[in-house]
């Protein structure tokens, strides 16, 4: 229990890997949608304390994605 306690203090990989780390070269059309719509919804709820909470957890606070 105790690793995984260590493992969720650790910060997570930027946001914006999800959109990066699998496709090399030109991102799909419907990836693109979807990393426009999740800035969009990171600005949205950008001053929400629990969404603040999570966006901590990333690596850079998920700024690589708005």
């Amino acid at each position: 229990m105790a690793e995984f306690r260590r493992a969720e203090g650790l910060k997570r990989h930027q946001l914006g890997e999800l959109f990066t780390d699998v496709y090399a070269g030109d991102m799909p059309w419907n990836l693109k949608e979807q990393k426009d719509e999740l800035a969009r919804l990171l600005k949205k709820y950008a001053s929400w304390e629990p969404y603040q909470k999570e966006r901590a957890k990333f690596k850079n606070n998920s700024e690589d994605v708005s």
